[in-house]
């Protein structure tokens, strides 16, 4: 009763909708459009946004909250209560544990390339394709260009993105309320450094968790033996039987995440994923199975890794 009343509550919040929530449903809207219909409210830690009427599309917008290339899909009804799925790509990070920047290009590791164009444009190739998706929000760090070096394109740029992962999930879904997504459309959250994601993948994910009351995420049943070690010592061997790898991306009510992020932010809840939020209310996020190959480019070496399937997949094609 106590989980359900959690759900109930996420999807009943607020946030900026189009005519109060019923003009956005079922349309198809293009940044230009979108002053016409609605103004830009306030935004926690992003401050006051301007209304984008007249503007047009592909214009960076200088104000407070910056979205530019907007471009939304038609919206499907997939659900029984017609909610809406959209994809949010957090690439505000700089990879530290690749490497970090590089000194001489200074490029996160999102925009390395790997087999031959930049990483984190594999990723969206890959959302691009699936058409139930109702649109496509990258949250980039503050004075990030790297998208609007690219020109117009079919999916959104915010550069609302934070110190940490969490914060800009946060910023985020802020944006995405913003342009009109409502409190109980779905979100995919998905890492942009996970290049190797394919559209079956996104889909299978999609179908799995539209009907769930709590959402879910893709992840991958440990196949090696685990290890608890203290002090460079094993101190003993856990049983993998039950351990999955958490993957992106990972499904859930835009109301519902929100709701979770505030309430680790407030008890000083460290999450490292979306689902680790929704887990500290109580409620369980469904398992979809995912594949080996869709891991986090973490380690300069998966670099070489991510480079060769990535080309053996062009070859087939």
């Amino acid at each position: 009763r106590k989980k359900t009343d959690l759900v109930q509550q996420a999807l009943g919040g607020g946030g900026v909708r189009g005519d109060e929530g019923g003009e956005f449903a079922g349309r198809f809207f293009s940044l230009a459009k979108l002053g016409q219909q609605q103004g830009v409210g306030r935004t926690s830690g992003l401050g006051q946004g301007k209304a984008f009427a007249g503007r047009k599309l592909g214009e960076v917008h200088y104000t407070d909250f910056r979205i530019y290339d907007q471009q939304m899909m038609p919206s499907p009804v997939d659900t029984n209560l017609g909610a809406r799925f959209f994809a949010l790509i957090p690439c505000a990070g700089q990879g530290s544990r690749a490497g970090g920047a590089t000194v001489a290009t200074n490029q996160a590791k999102q925009y390395r390339e790997v087999a031959g164009q930049p990483m984190v444009l594999h990723t969206l190739a890959a959302f691009l394709a699936v058409e139930r998706l109702a649109g496509v929000l990258v949250v980039v760090a503050s004075g990030d260009r790297f998208f609007k070096s690219l020109g117009p394109q079919i999916f959104s740029v915010a550069d609302c993105g934070g110190a940490s992962r969490a914060a800009s999930v946060h910023q985020g879904l802020d944006a995405l309320l913003q342009i009109g997504a409502l409190p109980s459309d779905w979100v995919l959250v998905h890492d942009a450094a996970r290049c190797l994601i394919t559209p079956a993948q996104i889909n299978q994910l999609i179908s799995a968790c539209k009907m769930d009351a709590v959402g879910g995420l893709l992840a991958y049943p440990l196949p090696d033996t685990l290890k608890q070690v203290a002090h460079g010592r094993v101190t003993s061997t856990l049983d993998r039987a039950d351990k999955w790898l958490a993957q992106t991306p990972q499904m859930f009510r835009i109301g519902l995440l929100m709701q979770a992020l505030d309430a680790a932010e407030s008890a000083g809840i460290v999450v490292t994923d979306e689902s680790s939020a929704i887990e500290a209310l109580g409620l369980w996020p469904k398992v979809v199975a995912g594949s080996a190959q869709n891991f986090k480019v973490t380690y300069a070496e998966d670099f070489v890794l991510a480079d060769a399937i990535l080309r053996h997949r062009l070859a087939l094609a």
